[in-house]
């Protein structure tokens, strides 16, 4: 009978949020076409697209301004799949793909279009290893857990008093 969330609570992984979700807006399907991308975009590329090194601090900033990393030059990806996974990494909703079925063919046409049904096949075997890596816990390291920090900084950056102050 206990709810997980209180109505109106932010759910989710922050460095997967769409910039509606980082300002409470209404969220759509497109908001899970951007979480979608980001993900397929660290899976093809290593490497967040909106953190620089490890500057995770700036993780919401450069989602609301589209500050995206530009790909680093290997793995070579094809320039047309990376402006489909761009596109759906757009700020504005309206901006992203008309549907998550679009995406998906437009990443199919920008794959055979150069005879890349490899890496498709690459891109496929990396999300699923993306999900199971999610899924499986990892082992203890020495590194401190920095979920305190993070939640700390994602209040001062997206709170109830940011919000407040930004209107």
């Amino acid at each position: 009978t206990d709810s997980l969330t209180k109505t109106g609570a932010m759910v989710g992984t922050p460095a997967y949020m769409s910039p509606e979700q980082l300002t409470h807006l209404p969220v759509s399907p497109a908001t899970d076409q951007f979480s979608f991308c980001v993900a397929l975009y660290e899976a093809l590329f290593r490497q967040h697209p909106f953190v620089v090194g490890r500057q995770w601090s700036k993780l919401p900033f450069n989602v609301l301004e589209g500050a995206i990393n530009p790909p680093p030059s290997e793995p070579h990806v094809p320039t047309r799949l990376v402006k489909v996974i761009t596109r759906g990494l757009s700020v504005r909703p309206e901006d992203r793909w008309p549907s998550m079925d679009v995406l998906l063919a437009e990443l199919r046409r920008a794959l055979e279009r150069r005879g890349m049904r490899p890496l498709l096949a690459a891109v496929v075997v990396g999300l699923a290893g993306l999900g199971l890596g999610m899924l499986t816990p990892s082992a203890q390291t020495n590194e401190p857990d920095h979920c305190e920090d993070a939640a700390w900084l994602m209040e001062q950056v997206i709170g109830a008093s940011a919000r407040q102050e930004l209107r």
